[in-house]
């Protein structure tokens, strides 16, 4: 199944899926929405299953109450190759975008040591914002981790 159930329940275990809140009873054959009556067998037609991840060929995993491709939650070692701008100055917020290849969903953002609040865009493209004037003046390094695996660092100069 898409949710980190555990692997080898008892019968009438019971699971929380924390991103819906939805409790779910282990029934011998199947995880069913707490009350579906259910008990040893699929259940009949009227019962609820735990939602499954769209049918087609791209293999999907849950994240932040939506189901994501798989590829693109897989710890691997994000290569950044640019920071757009690479530069900046003064009290106004801007949005800093990273280039580069093997981004995921689970990718965070270092200003320095800081972690940053950032937005996937693509496999390719993350985006952070940053405000000069809070920050020191001067280069800082900016870097990319994925499951503790950290890109190359680049630079981000403020002015």
């Amino acid at each position: 199944m898409a949710f980190d159930f555990p692997s080898s329940p008892a019968i009438d275990d019971e699971f929380i899926d924390t991103a819906t809140g939805v409790t779910y009873v282990w029934n011998s054959y199947a995880w069913t929405r707490k009350g579906s009556g259910s008990t040893t067998a699929p259940p009949p037609s009227g019962d609820v299953w735990v939602e499954e991840a769209p049918e087609d060929s791209v293999p999907y995993a849950r994240r932040n109450k939506a189901w994501v491709p798989a590829d693109l939650m897989t710890a691997d070692r994000p290569i950044l190759n640019t920071i757009t701008p690479a530069t900046g100055t003064g009290a106004t917020p801007i949005t800093v975008t990273l280039s580069g290849s093997k981004f995921s969903v689970t990718c965070k953002v270092y200003f320095g040591n800081e972690l940053m609040p950032s937005a996937f865009i693509s496999p390719s493209a993350l985006s952070f914002p940053i405000t000069p004037a809070n920050h020191t003046v001067g280069p800082h390094v900016v870097t990319i981790s994925n499951g503790g695996l950290i890109s190359q660092p680049r630079t981000f100069t403020i002015t």
